[in-house]
């Protein structure tokens, strides 16, 4: 079908799939975020306008309100860069791709001279440190350095994604400028529960959806 569509309807259908133009029906924040499922958010500030520019009406206030809510987190699903994601879809799309991000940085694992044993030490401490207190990156990273796992050289953020890869933390309510650092076990109340043949068709569709239109 795309082989017969002029570049101009393709852009068209895209836009609104993008709901960047025919905002119907109207969505509220938490609505933007479950449309697209995985909404890029590297940069906190701009992700915010992201999500508000396609929600009109709300403010700044009614985007960050839905991650002090809990139904919108931040973290690494699907690539190297973070995103926004509903919250209930955070476990199950972590359980389809995070070993597999996980396997494609080994080498840099070994670099970085972080093995089971400092990941598992690094596991203790967030869960020490974060349960009813979400933490910027610098408090878990005095908390590491205070228990003797050092976080210079990038070795930190390292450990952070691969404890948001493992599903222990995600990136939850506001907290001054960025977000706060929390168990996803306590965070995440109503996590939805798919198998791998489920949890592909719902990235499929939900992708197809939010992009398309696309060739498979």
């Amino acid at each position: 079908m795309l082989g017969t569509m002029k570049p101009a309807d393709i852009l068209r259908l895209r836009l609104s799939s993008q709901r960047l133009i025919t905002r119907a029906p109207a969505m509220d924040p938490a609505g933007v975020v479950r449309h697209f499922l995985g909404l890029q958010a590297q940069d906190f500030g701009q992700a915010l306008w992201a999500v508000g520019v396609r929600a009109p009406g709300s403010a700044k206030s009614d985007v960050l309100a839905v991650m002090q809510s809990g139904e919108v987190v931040r973290s690494w699903p699907l690539r190297g860069t973070l995103m926004f994601i509903p919250a209930e879809d955070l476990g199950w799309m972590l359980a389809l791709t995070g070993q597999r991000l996980v396997s494609s940085v080994a080498a840099r694992r070994r670099q970085l001279e972080i093995d089971d044993a400092v990941l598992a030490k690094a596991r203790d401490v967030a869960q020490r440190l974060l349960p009813g207190n979400p933490s910027t990156r610098d408090e878990l990273f005095a908390a590491l350095n205070a228990d003797g796992i050092t976080t210079t050289g990038q070795r930190g953020v390292h450990l952070i994604w691969m404890l948001s890869l493992s599903g222990v933390v995600c990136w939850g309510p506001p907290k001054g400028t960025q977000q706060g650092l929390v168990l996803v076990d306590e965070w995440v109340k109503k996590p939805r529960r798919l198998d791998r043949d489920e949890s592909l068709r719902e990235l499929a569709l939900r992708y197809f959806t939010a992009h398309g239109p696309a060739t498979v």
